[in-house]
This record gives C-alpha cells, sequence and structure tokens, in this order.
C-alpha cells in the first residue's frame, strides 16, 4: 500500500485502481455540484444547517464539503466504511409468505459471513447539540428566486413532540386547504409556496422547517413577518378541534396506504426499528 501511495505521487494515473478511485470521486463531485452547488436552495439548505447545528454532525451534508471530497482518499473512505458500517448497525426486514426456517438458513449463509464489527473499535460518538441561546440568522445572497428558510429545534421519535409537530404540519401545509396555504397563498397573497417539513435526520433531535417563496412583488422580510404573526397565533390559540381531527385523519390514511404492499411494510418495520429500536413503533405512533 505504501508502494502503491508513492508511486501515485509521481504519477496518479499509473494504478488502475487508483484510476478507479479518482474516477469515482469526480462522479461524487458531480452529484454535488448537481443537488447543492448549482442549486440555489440546496445553498440555501446547507447554510440553514450549519448555522441551527454548532457541534452535532447534522450541521455537515450528507455528501460532505467539496473540500472533504477533494481531500478524501481510498484509505480513508474504507476507514470510514469500517468504522460506521458495520452489521451492528444494519436494519434489515423480510416481509411476504416465507419459509422462516429456510429463509434464516440462507440469511446465516450469506450476511452471517459479514465480519461483526471490531470489539475493540470504538464505537462513533455523535456530540450533542448544546442548547441554543437566542435567534441565529444567515443570508445568502444569490442571483436567484428569493427563498425563506425558518427553523426550530425539537425532540425526535419516540417523543411526543415528534408526533405534534407531525400533526401541527398537517394543519399548516398538508395540502391546499391547509391553514397557511390558505391565509398568506390565497387570502393575503404573500407566499407562492409555503411548506413545512422536519429534517436532516429522524435518529437525534432535529428541526421543524418552514420552507417559503414571496409572490412576485412581496419581500422576504414581508413574508417572514407574516409567517412570524402566524407562530405567534399558534403559541396563543389552540388548533380548532375540527382542524385537528381532519389532520389526523389524513395523517393516519398516509400511514396506512404505506403500509399496503409488501415493499412499503418491510421499509417501516426497519425505519421504526433503526430509529426508534421498536419495530411496531408506528402502531403506537398512531
Amino acid at each position: 500500500r505504501i508502494d502503491l501511495w508513492a508511486r501515485m505521487e509521481s504519477d496518479r494515473l499509473t494504478s488502475p485502481v487508483m484510476r478507479e478511485f479518482y474516477s469515482e470521486r469526480d462522479v461524487v463531485m458531480e452529484e454535488r455540484r448537481m443537488r447543492m452547488d448549482n442549486q440555489p436552495v440546496g445553498r440555501l439548505w446547507e447554510l440553514t444547517m450549519a448555522t441551527a447545528f454548532m457541534a452535532h454532525p447534522y450541521q455537515v451534508p450528507t455528501i460532505g464539503w467539496e473540500s472533504d471530497i477533494r481531500n478524501l482518499t481510498a484509505d480513508g473512505a474504507m476507514e470510514f466504511f469500517r468504522t460506521h458500517y458495520t452489521p451492528d448497525r444494519a436494519v434489515g426486514a423480510l416481509v411476504g409468505d416465507l419459509d422462516i426456517e429456510e429463509t434464516e438458513r440462507i440469511l446465516r449463509e450469506t450476511f452471517g459471513r459479514i465480519p461483526a464489527a471490531d470489539p475493540d473499535r470504538p464505537a462513533p460518538r455523535v456530540v450533542p447539540e448544546p442548547e441554543q441561546e437566542g435567534e441565529r440568522r444567515a443570508i445568502l445572497e444569490l442571483d436567484a428566486q428569493p427563498t425563506l428558510l425558518m427553523a426550530w429545534h425539537k425532540p425526535t421519535i419516540p417523543h411526543v413532540a415528534d408526533v405534534q409537530a407531525e400533526a401541527l404540519m398537517e394543519v399548516l401545509t398538508g395540502g391546499r386547504s391547509a391553514r397557511w396555504f390558505e391565509k398568506l397563498v390565497k387570502e393575503r397573497r404573500l407566499a407562492a409556496d409555503v411548506s413545512t417539513f422536519t429534517g436532516p435526520g429522524d435518529a437525534h433531535p432535529n428541526l421543524f422547517i418552514v420552507y417559503a417563496v414571496p409572490q412576485e412583488g412581496v419581500t422576504l422580510e414581508e413574508l417572514e413577518a407574516a409567517l412570524r404573526e402566524e407562530v405567534a397565533t399558534l403559541r396563543s390559540e389552540l388548533v380548532d378541534a375540527a382542524e385537528l381531527e381532519a389532520a389526523k385523519k389524513r395523517l393516519r390514511a398516509n400511514a396506512i396506504r404505506a403500509l399496503n404492499s409488501n415493499l412499503g411494510l418491510a421499509q417501516q418495520l426497519a425505519s421504526m426499528t433503526q430509529i426508534s429500536g421498536d419495530p411496531y413503533y408506528l402502531e403506537r405512533r398512531l
């Protein structure tokens, strides 16, 4: 390996293995350019996450910063893989009319050959995000459509606040008859688009995020002021019971539709297990 890297210093294209590695790295770089660097909203998203998180890895984009990709080595990539992609960190789900004993035998003969995590290797450590004190604000100036992202820290599943956040998202932006679409898009004509979601991940405390685009002639400051008025209303007034019940019905229906296929059921079982530790968490969530 040392010999190989010595040759690489003088001529990076000497080794077929290294040619393939650097080619793959270029592919990753192009993927980043396509999804982030050449997309104003992608760049705004990265800036928002880097502003919202000071210590937690959520501040770092999944694909990495450009400098990460350019400085990645084959050894570094393999070390990352061996540290994080181990059987103890994986979840699999099989759904269908299966012969359980035969299925288990096949799995042990195939996946069972994958080496377990090195017991002497320290477990990956995630630094918890400290409590935020006061507002943080970042401005990205580009020749692009004005866009606003606002975010608040929140717990993740299985905390009840995550369920409340999902219900709130449905009330506010869950369709063209939802509260904020009616008020901000149709009535006041301030927003061309408004949506809410959570992210950037679900394994650790994350963010409740508002995405909004102003209508022509409306400034970002005017749109932000209107959104803050709506947030203040949420803090002072309970959501109407009928409005909430309609949102809950839609959420239940969407959750059940996701289980209509074997693939959907397998995905739900695996994701719920990975994030909450309970494959049947969805039942409790509903």
